[in-house]
C-alpha cells in the first residue's frame, strides 16, 4: 500500500548491497522529459530545414529573374546597335 515505506527499504537495500536504487516515477518523469527534448530538437532542426530552403528557393527566384533582366538588356542593346 502507499507509505508502507517502499521507496524507503529499496533505498536502504540498495545501499546495504551496493547496488543502484531506481525509482521508477523519477525514471518514468526522466524518460518523459527527455522525449520532449528529443522531439524539441527535432522540431527545431526542421524549421532551420525549412528556413534553408525557403532561402535557396528565393535565392534562385532573385537569380532567374537577374537572368532575364541582363538577357532583356543585352537583346535591347543588340537591337540598338542594328
Amino acid at each position: 500500500p502507499p507509505c508502507s515505506g517502499k521507496t524507503f527499504f529499496g533505498k536502504q537495500l540498495a545501499e546495504h548491497y551496493n547496488v543502484p536504487h531506481i525509482n521508477m516515477e523519477k525514471l518514468l518523469s526522466d524518460l518523459a522529459s527527455w522525449d520532449q527534448e528529443k522531439e524539441d530538437n527535432y522540431n527545431k532542426r526542421e524549421a532551420l530545414r525549412a528556413l534553408k530552403v525557403e532561402e535557396i528557393r528565393e535565392q534562385r527566384k532573385r537569380d532567374k529573374e537577374e537572368k532575364l533582366r541582363l538577357e532583356a538588356e543585352a537583346k535591347k542593346a543588340a537591337e540598338e546597335e542594328q
